[in-house]
């Protein structure tokens, strides 16, 4: 196309194709519910052509490994680093307290409820504070010049969390 911009697709259901939409006037079958859906990229994955962020190495890489609550509700005591701080090659250990400057995360979208009153936006941080609320919360990153050097210290965290009931049935 002109100034080398992709179309836009342009997708409309037909009445005469009950089940069927038109892509750029092109029949594309709409598998209902419990169908099999057509997955394009199973042949390159089957084949073991599959490409994955583990397989990207670049010079000076780092990698990450997440500390989570074994717990499925607890109250966060301290979370303990000192040890895996001083452990081969960790580079950097982050709790809740390190990320506080940049606050929660963020939605930029304005959801609405059904009678168009602003829907409660919960806070969201990316480590757990205060309270862990299921189990694999995250509550510590450890960043390390290798992926065992990172999953080592992350084991060498210590977390101290006074478990709670947790809710176990949805009745």
């Amino acid at each position: 196309s002109a100034e080398g911009r992709l179309p836009v697709p342009t997708i409309r259901e037909t009445a005469s194709e009950r089940g069927f939409f038109v892509c750029n006037n092109r029949p594309m079958s709409s598998p209902g519910i419990g169908e099999r859906a057509a997955r394009l990229e199973d042949p390159k994955l089957l084949r073991g052509e599959g490409r994955y962020t583990d397989d990207v190495n670049e010079p000076g890489q780092a990698y990450a490994w997440i500390v989570r609550s074994q717990h499925a509700h607890g109250l966060l005591g301290k979370v303990e680093i000192e040890k895996a701080k001083s452990m081969p090659g960790v580079l950097a250990i982050y709790t809740v307290a390190d990320l506080a400057a940049y606050g929660p995360h963020k939605c930029a979208l304005d959801f609405k409820n059904r009678d168009g009153t602003p829907m409660k936006r919960p806070v969201r941080k990316s480590l757990a504070a205060d309270k862990v609320r299921y189990v694999g919360d995250p509550v510590a990153c450890v960043v390390a010049q290798t992926a065992l050097q990172a999953k080592d210290a992350a084991e060498a965290v210590e977390l101290d969390i006074e478990p709670l009931p947790a809710v176990t049935l949805a009745s």
